[in-house]
């Protein structure tokens, strides 16, 4: 048996980081999107869970940090060590193909945002039956680009 180790402060998620922590002595177990924790690691780690978000999961990263971190505004400079990854999955209710049927049926057109991994948010639509879940746009939309990409896309995402 192991003592308790307490941690010293909470990192809270915010939706710029994409990622909460807690703060132990001299380093921090994260909890978040993978290309936030990750970065430069992405594309090494990526093969690990590159089909989940396609089978519709969101993957979160679990991981050690070799540092404390004082806040959520500061920065990861350094590469973390990958504990592993959670899998997430929000079933549909069973409802929500004959709904939106229905809305379809009325001229209603779906569109669907989400800051989540663009692949697990267009492959959910799709499951719910959202028209066009496989076309959708992954890249930030600047102020300007709104109409034309409501207008192109039904799943926006990222």
């Amino acid at each position: 048996d192991q003592p308790l180790v307490n941690a010293k402060r909470i990192i809270p998620f915010t939706s710029v980081n994409k990622y909460s922590g807690a703060v132990f002595a001299g380093y921090t177990l994260l909890l978040g999107a993978p290309e936030m924790i990750l970065r430069s690691q992405l594309k090494a780690c990526q093969e690990e869970f590159a089909r989940y978000p396609e089978e519709g999961y969101r993957v979160l990263a679990f991981a050690k940090y070799p540092a404390e971190l004082a806040d959520e505004k500061e920065r990861l400079t350094q590469e973390v060590e990958v504990l592993g990854y959670v899998l997430l999955s929000n079933p549909i209710r069973k409802e929500a193909k004959e709904t939106f049927a229905y809305f379809a049926k009325q001229g209603v057109e779906i569109k669907v945002i989400s800051g989540d991994n663009p692949v697990t948010v267009s492959r959910v639509a799709g499951q719910a039956g959202i028209a066009g879940a496989e076309k959708s746009r992954a890249q930030t939309i600047k102020p300007g680009e709104y109409e034309q990409a409501m207008a192109e896309y039904n799943v926006l995402a990222g």
